[in-house]
């Protein structure tokens, strides 16, 4: 799983949705000031992980 600031994420969050959806991946996006973070999920592999529930 990839990780990218909350900063960094915004300018890029196009690109990152794109990317997420194509590789099928997890991007952890984290805020640098208080490292609460979240996840960003790919449709296939939120899907997979409901199936296996």
């Amino acid at each position: 799983m990839e990780k990218t600031t909350v900063t960094h994420a915004k300018t890029h969050f196009n690109r990152y949705v794109r990317d997420v959806a194509a590789y099928n991946e997890l991007l952890r996006i984290e805020n640098q000031r208080t490292h609460e973070a979240v996840i960003l999920v790919s449709e296939r592999v939120w899907l997979e992980l409901a199936a296996a529930a």
